[in-house]
């Protein structure tokens, strides 16, 4: 056969990345559209309120902007940014979309230099790509590799920041297991193994149930990476109270020990 013949595995593999490239375009959707849909929700203590807005992305008045918070959970130095901002500024109070996003961090446990360990939240149903998935050089496969390092940068912009799409790259990844409802992927997946052991794959469902109870509107999930800068929590909606925060800053200062521990072993 030549490059381009194609086989049921070939469609096996290209439709596995289906669910990243949904998963993307809902990320996309969702930061073009303003976060997750739904105004910001009411304000961080010690901070101006930031109203409860609709589920359709309006706004019913009050305060938003960006909120920089920091501390110490457990020994974890982190600091967290979290933005509610209109689509329009000048039109906060006329029904604009909201962008909103929540982005956590810390430097207590870092990667080697050029490793990383992403793993992404999937959406309900969806089904992440078989961690025994080859490489492929035929036509079909070749387009959707294509499609899907374009949507594995757009979620990496839109969760943790452009300034880490260089080295997070499809290309260098190799898909690992994470448990029921997550996508992993990793340059390093011996590490990477290590520390997805049976506690850490718990630690993921219990925030991925903490996740799953949160309002309809705010249910877009969450995006962890663990590079040299640290490890990063990333969501398309705003954290804006200290109870809505405290869980994501303890499943972030679990995941930063964790990776100190085994660094360390």
């Amino acid at each position: 056969m030549n490059e381009y013949s194609f086989s049921p595995e070939k469609m096996i593999w290209a439709l596995a990345l289906v669910p990243l490239l949904i998963l993307a375009f809902r990320v996309v959707r969702r930061i073009v559209r303003g976060g997750a849909g739904s105004g910001p929700e009411s304000g961080l203590q010690g901070s101006p309120t930031l109203a409860r807005g609709h589920r359709s992305g309006t706004h019913t008045g009050g305060v938003a902007g960006t909120t920089e918070l920091s501390g110490t959970t457990q020994g974890c130095a982190w600091s967290a940014t979290i933005e509610a901002t209109p689509d329009n500024p000048d039109e906060a109070r006329h029904g604009r979309v909201w962008r909103q996003s929540t982005r956590w961090r810390t430097a207590y446990a870092t990667m080697p230099a050029g490793k990383f360990l992403m793993i992404m939240t999937l959406p309900e149903g969806a089904k992440a790509p078989p961690v025994s998935a080859e490489a492929d050089t035929g036509l079909m496969a070749t387009l959707a590799r294509k499609a899907a390092a374009a949507a594995f940068g757009h979620y990496v912009s839109g969760y943790f920041g452009a300034e880490h799409g260089a080295m997070v790259d499809l290309a260098s990844a190799t898909p690992l297991a994470a448990g029921p409802g997550f996508a992993a992927f990793a340059n390093d997946a011996a590490f990477a193994r290590r520390l997805l052991d049976p506690a850490t794959v718990d630690l993921l469902a219990r925030q991925r149930a903490l996740e799953l109870a949160r309002p309809r509107a705010s249910n877009s999930g969450f995006g962890l990476l663990l590079a040299p800068a640290g490890v990063i929590i990333g969501t398309q909606y705003a954290l804006s109270t200290a109870d809505d925060l405290a869980p994501l800053v303890a499943f972030g200062a679990e995941m930063a020990e964790r990776l100190k521990a085994l660094r360390s072993a």
